[in-house]
């Protein structure tokens, strides 16, 4: 299967996601990268044969960034990136392994063994159902899932920026992986950005989803 990887943006983190579209690029299993951009600078340019870069003109927020990418994307396969991370592993077996599962209804995301705030599993890539009654903290960051559940699982309007990964997780079958190191500063867009009162109102709308 081929994979469109789907990154919102505000360009607060030029460099990590620079590395990443350099591996996204040497990456067979990515046909495309889709970059969308959440801000009104219409002259952002990256050299990269695969990026598509789609300037909305203002900030859609996360989770409607992902559904905008979902229906541009020309593949079954779709990678939900953010894009102030690092991973260090072999993406490329990793896809591999995510390639020999069936998608339809589940959604694969890193276990909380990919990031040294927990503990750091330095074993081969495996790839796992979830076992654990709550999200894996990180899980949202990098997540495999096919393009047609993506389209079919409704988030609703008013949860813009968080808690999209967290309605996926608990409407489908959860898989994580672990053998990849994810390095990043969590929130690192959502921590430069006037989001008052946002968080409130979204964890509110999430509790009464599936209270």
């Amino acid at each position: 299967m081929k994979y469109t990887v789907i990154i919102p943006t505000m360009y607060f983190h030029n460099s990590e996601m620079g590395i990443m579209l350099d591996r996204y690029e040497d990456c067979p299993h990515i046909e495309q990268v889709l970059i969308i951009n959440n801000t009104n600078d219409k002259s952002v340019y990256f050299k990269h044969p695969k990026v598509f870069v789609l300037t909305v003109g203002h900030n859609i927020f996360v989770n409607p960034a992902w559904r905008a990418g979902a229906l541009l994307a020309r593949t079954k396969g779709l990678v939900l990136v953010n894009d102030d991370i690092i991973m260090k592993g072999d993406l490329n077996k990793l896809f591999e392994l995510v390639s020999n599962i069936q998608l339809k209804n589940k959604v694969i995301g890193p276990s909380m063994d990919c990031y040294r705030q927990k503990r750091l599993y330095e074993g081969d890539i495996v790839i796992e159902k979830n076992t654990f009654p709550k999200m894996n903290y990180g899980f949202g960051v990098f997540m495999f899932i096919q393009k047609n559940t993506f389209l079919s699982v409704e988030i609703p309007k008013e949860i813009k920026v968080w808690y999209g990964d967290m309605i996926l997780f608990k409407k489908l079958a959860a898989y994580t992986f672990k053998g990849v190191e994810v390095v990043t500063e969590f929130g690192g867009t959502s921590s430069k950005i006037n989001l008052k009162g946002i968080a409130k109102k979204e964890k509110e709308i999430y509790k009464h989803e599936f209270k």
